[in-house]
């Protein structure tokens, strides 16, 4: 009877685990640590126990929202001075693995409907701590100013409020239309960081720029984007601005369109029909 009872607590646990996409990378996490402990007590230390912990604690600390899972753009990775010693020379080469081994989860599915996303190829730095025990790492960590900030602006831009002044209207295949307002430069794109992130394959990391010239008018530029930009259908020259006038579509790919909406000129209508975006 008991031991049906420990299959069961164990059935649940790892159900738990599977269900819990963060417990499980914290769990994985403390194993690697456990693991790296035993691993320099027996003599087997090697530079991939490191890697390994530290990756792992990356993708433990990520920042998780609205579906994303943001990964640091700076990593300092503490180590033992035994296991500082023991790397001698290759500190860079072990740095430069492990920036490449976080680059690589962008995309990946973090769990839980999330995946990860990167502003850009992370710093990483080996520094020697006396508080960390051989074989193992702590990981500090540093994102981007405004990471989640401005990927939460689309979500909360959904709710009913037209405000004042000029407003972007984004309009994603499959999603409902979205607004914010313009201030100033804006910069579009799908690296997180962007004033404006669309998370869509068909948008470049650094797509475009809206910036505003003279007193009402405004230009776009785009940043050499893989899908170029498209004004009322009229392909624009990459990184020459080129004016545009509220009421014209924007095309950034296929699916993903936008447009400016002046002061007062908003209409329900604007979302409905588009035929800019394929069917």
């Amino acid at each position: 009877m008991a031991t049906i009872l420990i299959l069961i607590v164990v059935l649940l646990v790892v159900v738990l685990v599977m269900r819990e996409p963060e417990l499980r990378r914290r769990l994985t996490a403390g194993f690697l640590r456990g693991q790296g402990s035993v691993r320099a007590a027996l003599g087997l230390f090697q530079p991939r126990d490191l890697q390994r912990q530290a990756l792992a604690q990356v993708k433990d600390q990520a920042l998780v929202s609205i579906g994303y899972a943001h990964l640091p753009t700076d990593v300092v990775v503490l180590v033992s001075p035994a296991d500082f010693k023991r790397l001698g020379a290759t500190h860079a080469h072990v740095a430069s693995e492990l920036a490449d081994q976080i680059s690589a989860l962008e995309g990946d599915d973090a769990g839980g409907g999330t995946q990860f996303v990167l502003g850009g190829r992370p710093q990483v730095t080996l520094q020697e701590d006396g508080s960390v025990a051989r074989g193992t790492v702590e990981v500090e960590a540093i994102w981007l100013e405004g990471t989640i900030l401005a990927t939460a602006m689309p979500e909360e831009s959904h709710e009913d409020d037209r405000g004042d002044g000029p407003h972007l209207l984004v309009e994603v295949k499959g999603e409902a239309p979205w607004r914010l307002p313009l201030a100033g430069r804006t910069e579009i794109g799908r690296d997180p960081s962007s004033t404006v992130p669309i998370n869509h394959p068909g948008v470049s990391r650094r797509h475009a720029v809206l910036a505003p010239e003279g007193r009402d008018g405004w230009t776009i530029v785009d940043l050499d984007s893989s899908n170029q930009v498209r004004i009322d259908g009229n392909i624009i020259q990459p990184g020459a601005p080129a004016a545009v006038a509220p009421g014209q579509s924007i095309q950034l790919s296929k699916d993903v369109r936008i447009e400016l909406v002046a002061d007062g000129t908003w209409s329900d209508e604007a979302t409905v029909d588009r035929q800019g975006l394929a069917d």
